[in-house]
């Protein structure tokens, strides 16, 4: 008899928001903050995938890390642009 297992795999990558911010940037120079804002919000597995490759990330798997990843995000806006970029 074969018996078959899985092995669940770890990995990380270290996220740079910045370069995440002008990758989006890069496509449109004029859009604004806050849609920069809620593209990568809408699309992380996307831009995961697009930038640092990592091709085997399944978001349904790891949604607790992606919300904690758009926490982080809104975190860095709130550093980086002030508190109240979002109401600009």
């Amino acid at each position: 008899m074969k018996f078959w297992y899985e092995v669940i795999e770890s990995h990380y990558i270290d996220i740079d928001f910045q370069k995440i911010y002008d990758y989006i940037k890069s496509d449109d120079p004029d859009i604004e903050i806050i849609d920069v804002y809620n593209t990568f919000i809408d699309n992380v597995s996307f831009y995961l995938r697009s930038i640092y490759e990592c091709e085997d990330l399944e978001e349904e798997d790891n949604e607790y890390n992606i919300n904690e990843l758009i926490d982080s995000w809104g975190d860095w806006f709130d550093k980086t642009f002030g508190k109240n970029w979002d109401e600009v």
